[in-house]
């Protein structure tokens, strides 16, 4: 799956939904969006690699991002519009790569 770059814009006990701003293409070079909204949805079972869910099956959503975050994210699929990109953040190089202080 590609790679991307976003900004967490909402979170809800289920899920958390990223404005994509920029695609890593398969040979490593970015490509940024500027204008163009693409929405994604990193959904609480996707925040976790299959290992770290059993040792944390109950992992808060809250507990991994807020709003304002950038993430780096695996696009597992296209979901329903409403939904946009099924992200992941399961996998090691992936998550949180800027947030701010409140």
């Amino acid at each position: 799956g590609q790679w991307i770059i976003g900004t967490v814009s909402r979170l809800n006990t289920r899920q958390a939904t990223v404005d994509i701003k920029l695609v890593m293409l398969a040979d490593g070079r970015p490509v940024y969006l500027g204008a163009q909204a693409f929405r994604g949805t990193i959904r609480q079972q996707d925040i976790l690699s299959a290992e770290q869910r059993i040792k944390h099956p109950a992992y808060p959503l809250h507990w991994a991002f807020r709003p304002g975050d950038q993430v780096r994210a695996k696009v597992l699929g296209v979901g329903e519009p409403s939904v946009g990109f099924l992200l992941s953040t399961g996998e090691e190089t992936a998550g949180v790569i800027y947030a701010r202080a409140v």
